[in-house]
């Protein structure tokens, strides 16, 4: 019977969704970014202009949206992730632990719904009161939560009114055992719910807890996006849905939840309100308005005001993000043909006067935008590499155009130390910087490689490390505005720790000693072990140690130990008996140190017996050999 070994070779590299917030600390710009079933967590490194990998997470499940939410009572916000199961979970940052923490999760399944053909539709509420699922056809799921800061406000008011239970967590916050809740302005109430009765142990109220999923029914049935609008603390939410009806017409409808029983209740103002023909984005605006995004235009529509249009490049929006996202002035909008460009929004009295389209640049066609401040935008792509760029006010110089281009162009070295990629454009690297915009705003600071859509693949060589087997694929990656070659091999990868530049390098042993009295206990702390490099360079001895101490970080330095022969070069070195000794051999001489003490326990040379100098040694365990004179064989051997 055959069997087959599979195990993942490359990492999931397409971005489905990326997100920025205050996730790990106050006061901070994270970026959350979904690729297959992973989730990864970066920060942008002060100074740098590089990203920096703070953790990485794979879940169980396909991720199918991620979100980010900001409760109010919290200094760090939270994160919603949605799977392709229709499963749901609510993650926040463990500080003490520096991992995920889940504290909420469930499942919005339906047994009798059809799933929509499109995908699932996610939106949060921008004061992180509830967050909306739309995956069948007709029906809205809510996810409302719990609000510690106004017992007495609509929405606390509404969630009562609904009789229904929290949703207990699974790890972490909201299981009832007290766990820390470290970026919380205010403190849980302890008590918990009156309806437990002894059913469970009260557990404190928090800003992640959900209650009971709302099902909710709507009249549309073609839904192709849907966003909640700006409202204040005082008034319940409402979220805006633009659909397409029977007759291929594209509206946006707006519905508010009820003060009784939290039911949907559509907005009368709202109720005959006509898009173009190419509608598929809605971007929430304050002053109870929504910015329409077409392929040709886009709009401003607002129940009160005539909608206020403005036209722009043909291509389809597929991502959008807040530059100013109190102000609500800059917005950035990617396309399906790889351009990013600026929207900017005049305001005057709570309302839009005017909005102008800048052209800024080209990247790859953006699945998620993500604003991360000082003018960086990361740009996730399902269709290309990401990549981490810097927004300027003055166009690029033709030079550092054609620079970028070539430096976007050239090999990828698999920076995750497992894999290497190497990619190859379809055309030169000069015809594609010949081929940049004419003013481009657009700076690229860093490249992340992605092998997706993978077109097609095929096998080079065996990999049995004959000459000429590569042992790797070529696959055709990338699609729409970067299509390309990719050749890539996987194996195991190397990170340097430390590095000394040293000359005229003869041989090289690793040892690790243990320190201390020979009356210690067998089993050694890590802290008590050192580990020694012996170098042998042309004349002399050179030694090399760090204290073991299980971490990535070494701090290495020349060593002068008594008992060593450092004036000649070495021919072996080894550790005999429990390790507490060393054996060094040179031309001259055995000699057998106390690691312990660092001293001589004993030595041999060859005038011992007559000869002159040692060639050539070995050691092994308690035995050691050499070559004298080039014809003569010694034996010696280490005895307690």
């Amino acid at each position: 019977m055959q069997y087959q070994y599979v195990v993942s070779a490359h990492k999931p590299s397409s971005v489905l969704a990326s997100v920025s917030g205050a996730f790990t600390m106050p006061q901070a710009t994270d970026l959350i970014v979904a690729k297959g079933n992973r989730l990864e967590v970066h920060t942008l490194a002060a100074g740098t202009d590089k990203l920096q990998l703070v953790g990485s997470w794979a879940l169980n499940g396909r991720i199918a949206s991620v979100d980010f939410m900001h409760p109010a009572d919290r200094l760090t916000g939270l994160v919603l992730v949605t799977s392709d199961k229709f499963q749901f979970a609510v993650l926040s940052w463990d500080a003490t632990e520096q991992r995920l923490a889940t504290e909420s999760t469930g499942e919005f399944g339906e047994a009798t719904g059809r799933p929509t053909t499109e995908t699932k539709l996610v939106a949060v509420d921008p004061l992180g009161r509830v967050a909306a699922v739309y995956a069948y056809q007709g029906i809205v799921h809510l996810l409302p939560m719990v609000s510690a800061q106004e017992p007495q406000s609509p929405w606390r008011t509404l969630l009562r009114a609904t009789g229904s239970k929290r949703q207990r967590g699974i790890g972490g916050a909201g299981t009832g055992d007290g766990a820390a809740w470290p970026y919380a302005v205010h403190e849980p109430v302890a008590g918990g719910s009156a309806r437990a009765k002894g059913k469970a142990a009260a557990y404190a109220e928090r800003s992640s807890d959900i209650y009971a999923i709302l099902t909710r029914y709507i009249h549309e049935l073609k839904v192709l996006d849907l966003q909640f609008m700006h409202a204040g603390a005082d008034e319940l939410p409402a979220f805006a849905v633009l659909y397409e009806d029977a007759n291929m017409q594209r509206q946006v409808r707006v519905y508010r939840l009820g003060e009784s029983r939290g039911e949907l209740q559509p907005v009368a103002a709202w109720a005959s309100l006509s898009l173009e023909a190419t509608a598929v984005r809605l971007v929430p605006l304050p002053g109870n308005s929504v910015l329409v995004a077409g392929d040709e235009a886009l709009a401003v529509v607002s129940a009160e005001r005539p909608a206020l249009a403005m036209s722009k490049r043909a291509a389809a929006p597929t991502a959008w993000a807040w530059i100013d996202a109190d102000a609500h002035t800059r917005l950035l909008l990617a396309d399906d043909a790889g351009g990013l460009s600026l929207v900017v929004l005049q305001r005057a009295e709570g309302a839009v006067q005017d909005l102008f389209v800048e052209h800024l640049g080209s990247t790859a066609v953006a699945t998620s935008l993500a604003y991360l401040g000082g003018g960086c935008v990361y740009v996730g792509s399902h269709c290309g590499d990401q990549m981490l760029a810097r927004l300027h006010t003055q166009p690029l110089a033709p030079d550092a155009r054609a620079a970028m281009n070539r430096r976007a162009l050239h090999a990828l070295d698999g920076s995750d130390g497992s894999d290497g990629v190497l990619a190859c454009p379809l055309g030169d690297a000069d015809s594609h910087a010949r081929q940049a915009p004419p003013s481009s705003f657009v700076e690229l600071l860093e490249l992340h490689e992605n092998l997706a859509p993978l077109v097609d693949l095929s096998v080079v060589g065996s990999g049995d490390g004959r000459r000429g087997s590569y042992g790797g694929v070529v696959s055709c990656s990338g699609m729409r505005t970067t299509p390309s070659l990719r050749a890539v091999r996987n194996g195991i990868g190397l990170e340097q720790l430390a590095g000394v530049d040293v000359a005229g390098l003869l041989g090289l042993w690793s040892l690790t000693v243990a320190q201390g009295a020979p009356s210690d206990s067998a089993a050694m702390d890590v802290d008590s072990r050192l580990v020694l490099l012996v170098l042998s360079l042309i004349d002399r001895t050179l030694l090399l140690g760090w204290a073991e101490s299980g971490t990535a970080q070494l701090d290495v330095g020349e060593l002068a130990l008594a008992g060593w022969r450092l004036d000649e070069p070495t021919l072996a070195a080894g550790l005999v008996g429990d390790g507490r000794h060393v054996v060094q051999v040179t031309s001259r001489a055995v000699v057998l140190i106390d690691s312990g003490a660092w001293a001589v326990r004993a030595a041999w040379t060859p005038a011992d017996v007559g000869l002159a100098a040692i060639s050539a040694a070995a050691v092994a365990g308690s035995q050691v050999a050499v070559a004298v004179d080039g014809c003569t064989v010694a034996y010696l051997e280490v005895r307690e």
